[in-house]
């Protein structure tokens, strides 16, 4: 029927939402509160989506580029430091790589010629098959270990629990001070 697709032609939202939610492997609360928000008359026609998705990527390469900046300037280089990335995944309580900011931040560090060791609750296999040069490590203590920058890259729940005193005692002493 013509005008019946939920999510490009006017059509119920909470219908659509509760489809992505239940439904899409790549499920992220964010976009669906997202599109509960659009008012009613507002149409993704044509390339709209496709615009949406590329601003989505522009942001997130922006994410990436902040974070360097901020190790670059706390380390002097990046060259030779061993940092320790927590969370890989595209997003919390999946396996998935794709399009993965951690990802493309290991893979950015690792061109740079840092150590990079991360660790992942569900997507550490992943990752690593994705880019060798990535150490993976067990446990968040053990990506910690030795490092002089640790950055928590996907928000896991799993992270808040974490003994961040524990964690921050593994870490290379002299560059957390």
């Amino acid at each position: 029927q013509r005008g019946r697709n939920p999510l490009f032609l006017g059509g119920d939202v909470r219908t659509a939402k509760y489809g992505i939610e239940w439904r899409h492997p790549l499920y992220d609360s964010r976009i669906v509160e997202f599109l509960v928000r659009i008012p009613p008359g507002v149409r993704f026609r044509g390339g709209r989506s496709k615009v949406l998705l590329r601003e989505a990527m522009k942001v997130n390469a922006r994410r990436i580029d902040t974070a360097l900046e901020k190790l670059r300037k706390a380390l002097l280089t990046l060259r030779g430091k061993r940092i320790g990335l927590l969370g890989i995944a595209f997003k919390p309580h999946t396996e998935e790589v794709r399009h993965a900011p951690g990802l493309a931040l290991a893979a950015q560090l690792i061109q740079e010629g840092a150590d990079v060791v991360a660790y992942d609750p569900r997507a550490g296999a992943a990752a690593g098959a994705a880019l060798p040069r990535l150490t993976i490590a067990d446990d968040p203590y053990a990506a910690a270990e030795g490092t002089e920058a640790l950055v928590l890259v996907t928000e896991w729940p799993d992270f808040l629990s974490l003994d961040w005193a524990r964690e921050f005692a593994t870490c290379d002493p002299s560059y957390y001070k």
